[in-house]
């Protein structure tokens, strides 16, 4: 695994939040882990992300740019992502999904199973909705959470 997480600080954290602990740097420190740690992950083919309630959003345009690409987790065929209620999905979502589970790129493996949703119930955006119906008329298992 090319990332390391380095834990500085003190023994009263509360980790019930969360794994990673708030510092001024946390966002790209936080995307930079995630991602290193996924392309330690090369065979990979279930991916099952929970956003915790409270703390940054681990979804980051850089993440599904990164996944778009096929490069990162390139044996991926079931993906399931789900938000914190407080937050919407980024733009690079779509493009991510029809990257990999729409009509697949070169040398990418298809996603064939998708779950999108938003913790305790929440509503999708229209536009994240279109995609998933796009990707089950294309053949794709695609739910909501």
């Amino acid at each position: 695994m090319r990332g390391q997480y380095v834990d500085d600080s003190d023994d009263d954290v509360d980790y019930s939040k969360g794994f990673f602990r708030t510092c001024p740097t946390w966002p790209s420190t936080l995307e930079k882990s995630l991602v290193d740690a996924l392309h330690g992950m090369k065979d990979l083919r279930a991916l099952c992300v929970i956003e915790a309630e409270l703390g940054p959003s681990l979804f980051s345009e850089w993440l599904f740019e990164e996944m778009a690409e096929g490069d990162l987790l390139p044996e991926l065929t079931s993906l399931e992502l789900v938000w914190a209620e407080a937050r919407q999905p980024v733009d690079a979502l779509i493009p991510m999904l029809i990257s990999r589970a729409g009509q697949g790129g070169v040398g990418i493996n298809t996603v064939s199973s998708v779950v999108l949703g938003v913790r305790n119930g929440g509503d999708l955006r229209s536009d994240v909705l279109e995609c998933m119906a796009n990707l089950r008329q294309q053949g794709v298992r695609a739910t909501l959470w």
